[in-house]
């Protein structure tokens, strides 16, 4: 099956002239879901004589993808990496929503950052993360610490025994002296 997958021209973009995005094209199995199909060669990038015609993908910090979900004549696409905004206004979803929007089922597109967050999750229109805003500044709030690296490692300590629980205890205190 043949798709189009659409990469970024730094030539044009560059010069700031539209449109950056160009489509190239590219056979897939059959057996593949079309939309998996895109992201997946999407995400491979252009190929070396793409790239030597000034094509790149511009991935954002992005990886790949976790999850498509595809809902009321939307698709749901959840990345996978870490959003980078690049400080301007031309980012991964406009070449990645005009390769899922070659298809006429496919009304709008949602895009999700690596924390499942979009900006309009409800509603039937084109939706981005804000992470990918020019002026987006992440917050200061630490990553949750893994547990999986810790260790227990028992330590005996020595234990008082009451004698009043039956149990003999092994230390005999002195008695003082009475007269």
């Amino acid at each position: 099956m043949e798709i189009n997958v659409y990469f970024t021209d730094n030539e044009r973009l560059i010069s700031g002239q539209l449109p950056y995005e160009v489509a190239v094209r590219r056979f897939v199995p059959t057996s593949k879901h079309v939309v998996n199909a895109v992201l997946d060669e999407f995400f491979k990038g252009p190929s070396d004589v793409e790239r030597n015609q000034g094509l790149a993908v511009i991935a954002n910090g992005f990886t790949g993808y976790s999850n498509v979900e595809f809902a009321n004549g939307g698709v749901h696409v959840y990345l996978a990496g870490n959003c980078v905004s690049n400080g301007t206004l031309y980012n991964i979803t406009r070449p990645l929503m005009a390769s899922l929007k070659q298809f006429p089922e496919i009304q709008f597109v949602k895009i999700y950052d690596q924390f499942g967050y979009t900006r309009e999750p409800s509603a039937r229109v084109d939706s981005i993360p804000a992470c990918l805003d020019p002026s987006f500044t992440p917050s200061a709030t630490p990553l949750p610490t893994s547990t999986l690296a810790v260790r227990f490692t028992p330590t005996p300590t020595r234990t008082a025994r009451s004698p009043l629980s039956g149990t003999p205890t092994p230390y005999r205190f002195p008695t003082p002296p009475y007269r």
